[in-house]
Formats: C-alpha cells, structure tokens, sequence
C-alpha cells in the first residue's frame, strides 16, 4: 500500500536490553515506519547526551540500515516535575525554549511539545501560548491524543477543538489509550480515546506523523504487542 503518512514506534514499547539495531529491525518487522528515541529522567537515558563518537556512529550504522534519521524532537511540556512550579521555573523554561529552538534552526530539527498529564501543559491550547511566544518555525506541537483526552475532561472541553488550536503548528501526534485519570499503560482498545475522531482531525489539521506510544510489559509476547498495536492504529490512519 502506498501511504502517505509515517508510524512510528514508541521506543519503551521494547525491551530496553535490545541494541539499537535490534530495536529499529523489531519495529520493521512490525510494520512501522521508525522508532521514536526516548530521553528522559534516567540514568541510562540522560547518558545519551553524552554518547562517545563510537556509540553515535553505531547508532549512525543503524539508521542507514533501516532507512531513517532524527527529524523531530518531542519536548515534554514541563518547566519542573519533582518540585512545585513558579513564575521564576517558567521564566527559565522560556528563556531555555528560545535557545533550544536556536538550536534546532541550527541543525533543521523541527521542535514539538508533547501535551502532558500535568497542569502545566495538559492542552494543546498551554503548547501554543509557548510556541506563540518563542515564534519559531522549529516550534510546534506534539500532541498527546490521551493526555488531551483526559484533559478535555478536566476541563469540561473537546478533545478535537484542543487539537484546532493548534492548526498550522502541529508537528506529529502520539496516539495513546488513556482512562479517565490514568495516562500510562493502558492496553489499545480498553481506554475512552476516540481514536477514529482524533486521526480524521489530525489528517484534516494536515499531519502525517504519528507515533503509537504503549510500554512494554515482560508477560506479553512483546513482538506480538507491536504487531497488534500497529494494526489497531493503521485500522485508522489507513481510513484517511
């Protein structure tokens, strides 16, 4: 099938013990089109910062292997997480923001906030007042279908008038199952996300990106998980 869009692949959806090449071969072989790089508060991830020429070319050998580059880095949509935010946390986190976006003019690297479970930025409307802010054209939105889900609870909105906020600055969609109040973990499927209304609206907003974001779980079969997961989304995306 020709398609015109991209799924991308979650990389905690596999075992973290996996090289990289065995990652991006496991989402290949599952059907989707690449694998999205997670960095975050950890240990082991936050040393990928600071990765040695030799450990960037394997990763470099890679990606020729498969076919796929770094085109978009997700931001998480947080100023601080393990303390209480304030206006000086969010002066900082701006006047990071402007220099990240610097950056990535630098590499042509396209930026996307990821919309969070945190009242920070649980909606795709808190991302734009940022990327209003810093206005870039690396800086857009990265939205989170079941963050914005249970934010549209919250605040007694509409999941598909949150993502219209965003028009003309969306960068990609993570599409994600959710419960009200719960954001992680959550099995495709047994969750409220209307994932059908979500896709039809994202296409229509222009966006060809997306990334099935699921963890994965040492009692399942996991190669098996990223091939169910991967038809449940193409279900949608191939409708459009």
């Amino acid at each position: 099938m020709d398609r015109k869009y991209l799924l991308g692949l979650y990389e905690k959806a596999m075992p973290s013990r996996l090289t990289w090449a065995e990652k991006l071969q496991a989402a290949k072989d599952a059907g989707f089109d690449y694998v999205e790089m997670s960095v975050d508060e950890t240990d082991g991830k936050l040393a990928r910062l600071d990765m040695t020429g030799g450990e960037l070319a394997a990763i470099r050998a890679a990606l020729r292997a498969t076919g796929r580059g770094i085109r978009t880095i997700q931001l998480a949509g947080y100023d601080v997480y393990y303390e209480e935010g304030s206006e000086q946390t969010r002066a900082d986190f701006l006047k990071n923001l402007r220099k990240a976006a610097s950056m990535a003019a630098e590499e042509g690297v396209q930026l996307g906030f990821e919309t969070m479970e945190t009242p920070f930025m649980d909606t795709v409307a808190k991302a734009m007042h940022y990327v209003r802010e810093v206005d870039s054209p690396y800086l857009g939105v990265y939205p989170d279908a079941g963050n914005i889900t249970n934010a549209a609870l919250l605040y007694h909105g509409d999941p598909i008038e949150d993502l219209e906020t965003g028009r003309g600055h969306i960068v990609a969609v993570h599409l994600k199952e959710t419960v009200p109040g719960k954001y992680r973990e959550i099995p495709f499927g047994t969750g409220h996300v209307d994932f059908q209304s979500i896709v039809a609206k994202s296409w229509e907003l222009g966006v060809r990106r997306y990334v099935a974001e699921f963890w994965y779980n040492p009692a399942t079969d996991w190669r098996e998980e990223l091939s169910k997961a991967n038809d449940f989304m193409r279900n949608y995306l191939d409708k459009e």
